[in-house]
């Protein structure tokens, strides 16, 4: 066995130490046993197969009659991987022998080559599998040499990654970074003050750390309550942000709720506030009248534009102006009369008010309607203190407006507030100017209020306040008039022209009416003039503020309150608390701001007056408000 064990290796040296020319080419011949297509070559001899396959054959055989060893096995396999090396070589010479011959056919028959020698294919086929390692080392190299290149790139790229980025991600990447850094500088700091703290710790006393723990207490409740604030504002702005993506176009604050009125937040936290107010008594009710063209006085900002005047209502929280064309709740004559404004205005070159820099010309319109005639009394608030500083402008302007039919008056309040005043209107007496028209008021009566008497005309020039909707306010009349007694000592405050007092008169033993302005006494006496002597005489007016006219409430048994959205002034509040208008037993109170009204309830409750009624009117269909008619009794 060591015999035959000793011939295998020194067979398999042999075949070892062969070219691959001596294996390959004879492998070749015998796999293509067909004729050959192209030009023929001379044979290769066959003898070095054949004693390539003996030496294997010879390593496969048993020595003796014992079994195969693991020895003979491993040879076995490893000439087994021979022979198929050198079968894969031969076909690769095959494959490589008739791309030759192909190619010399090819050119024979273009007739740019000759005929080729024999031995040529001979050659190519000796030297095939060196050509093939020297391609293969090639394409090595070049893939190597590519990898290299693509590596250095990617390098360099990284290095110039900042000048290759566009200047967004670069200062995004800045920002970042120096944000990094002031957060591990600020870590840094805490770190270094704790320590310090660590170094002075001394031992306090029992008192000492109870004062400590409670002063750390309240740092601690002040930093949660100011996060509280700070996350809350942050929801509120993100709330926001996602309201103005779903309505990208500005909406009008007066229309928010104009598809359903009642859904306004308004009426519902009114009737969850009645409720447990009312309990045994008529529920809570909120009366809705015209949606539609019911706005009959209009207050509009006048600001400059890109391409003119623009005319509008100030979006909330904002001095942006929402431009009008056509408005759902405005009365005809207005949209009219904004769309004449607008077209002379640009015409003439007038330059709108510019709340940055205090400068411009026209700064608000005041528009009251006259309902019987569809005419609109027009107020132009002027940005100048008077006529003279107005200069050329104003008079061109005006002389452009006045031949049109539309207006019942023309006016010009002169304001020259500092940009910082947010009044509209300037209200000394020397800032008004009637410049067109033969009347200087507009005359409306409140048909929908059933009197026994004849209807008071009531007076509204522009320098006094009127209700934006009095179709709707004719019904808070009406019902105020149900809960007066007959015969009733009664006093008003904040009664403007008399617009709530002038209708009271038939159930009155007398009525003693005042407000602030003192524009309003001519008017409720050019209206209460009209009236039969009969009603006249009870009717007084006498101009000034609530707070000055409290004395008359000692012999009053109603009074009647409609104050502005602030609510009941604090001496007035005092005083319907105290016990010095024993007499008074009924409070009439129309309210225009809820918040204020919460609040005037809750102290009048507190000193002994009880809700006995109470009703919502929407004055406003479409904005968040709520006018509010309240009955109190003691």
């Amino acid at each position: 066995m060591a015999a035959a064990v000793a011939k295998a290796d020194k067979e398999q040296k042999k075949k070892k130490r062969k070219a691959p020319s001596e294996t390959a080419a004879p492998k070749a011949k015998k796999q293509n046993l067909g004729k050959p297509r192209g030009p023929t070559t001379k044979k290769q001899p066959v003898g070095d197969t054949k004693q390539a396959a003996g030496a294997a054959s010879e390593v496969s055989k048993p020595a003796g009659n014992s079994g195969p060893s693991k020895e003979n096995t491993k040879r076995k396999n490893q000439n087994n991987t021979e022979a198929v090396k050198i079968s894969k070589a031969g076909s690769s010479q095959q494959k490589e022998k008739k791309t030759a011959k192909d190619s010399a056919s090819k050119k024979a028959k273009e007739g740019t080559s000759k005929k080729p020698k024999e031995g040529v294919l001979s050659k190519e086929v000796e030297n095939g599998n060196k050509a093939r390692s020297t391609t293969a080392r090639k394409k090595k190299n070049s893939n190597e040499t590519t990898a290299e290149q693509d590596k250095k790139t990617q390098e360099k790229t990284k290095l110039l990654g900042k000048d290759a980025g566009t200047k967004a991600e670069t200062a995004a990447g800045d920002k970042d970074a120096k944000k990094k850094n002031k957060n591990g500088r600020k870590s840094k700091r805490r770190q270094r003050t704790k320590k310090d703290q660590e170094a002075k710790v001394v031992e306090l006393t029992p008192e000492e750390a109870e004062k400590k723990a409670k002063l750390e207490a309240k740092r601690e409740a002040k930093r949660a309550e100011k996060k509280k604030i700070k996350n809350k504002k942050n929801i509120q702005k993100a709330r926001a942000r996602k309201k103005a993506k779903r309505d990208p176009k500005p909406q009008d604050p007066s229309l928010m709720y104009f598809s359903n009125p009642l859904e306004a937040p308004i009426v519902k936290t009114a009737k969850k506030f009645f409720k447990p107010l009312l309990k045994g008594k008529p529920p809570f009710e909120v009366n809705l009248g015209p949606k539609g063209q019911w706005r009959v006085e209009s207050k509009l900002a006048v600001r400059a534009g890109k391409d003119g005047i623009k005319i509008g209502l100030f979006l909330p929280k904002s001095h942006e102006i929402l431009d009008y064309e056509n408005c759902a709740v405005h009365h005809p004559a207005i949209d009219s009369a904004i769309s004449k404004i607008r077209k002379a205005a640009n015409a003439l070159k007038v330059i709108g008010y510019n709340d940055e820099t205090g400068e411009g010309q026209l700064r608000y319109l005041k528009m009251d309607v006259e309902r019987a005639k569809s005419r609109v009394q027009l107020t132009l608030v002027w940005n100048a203190a008077s006529e003279e500083a107005a200069g050329p402008s104003l008079k061109a302007f005006l002389a452009r407006l006045k031949d049109m039919p539309i207006w019942h008056s023309i006016w010009v309040n002169f304001n020259a507030a500092s940009k910082h005043v947010d009044r509209i209107l300037e209200y000394d007496e020397n800032s008004w100017k009637q410049y067109h028209g033969e009347e200087s008021m507009i005359r409306e009566e409140l048909a929908s209020v059933k009197l026994p008497y004849q209807q008071p005309r009531l007076c509204f020039p522009p320098t006094v306040f009127r209700q934006a909707n009095l179709t709707a306010f004719e019904a808070i009349i009406a019902s105020l008039r149900e809960f007066v007694p007959e015969d009733s000592r009664v006093v008003e405050f904040y009664g403007g022209v008399g617009t709530i007092g002038l209708h009271l008169a038939d159930k009155v033993q007398s009525l003693h009416c005042s407000d602030e302005n003192p524009n309003n006494e001519k008017c409720f006496n050019t209206s209460c003039a009209e009236l039969p002597e009969e009603i006249r005489s009870k009717l007084k007016y006498k101009p000034g503020a609530a707070a000055t006219k409290l004395k008359q409430l000692k012999k009053a048994d109603v009074l009647v309150v409609d104050p502005p959205r602030k609510g009941l002034e604090a001496e007035v509040l005092e005083a319907l608390t105290g016990s010095d208008c024993p007499d008074l037993k009924t409070l009439l109170y129309v309210s225009c701001g809820f918040p204020a009204l919460q609040r005037n309830l809750a102290a009048l409750q507190a000193s002994g007056w009880k809700l006995t009624h109470a009703a919502g009117y929407l004055l406003f269909p479409g904005a968040d408000h709520l006018e509010t008619f309240c009955v109190l009794n003691r």
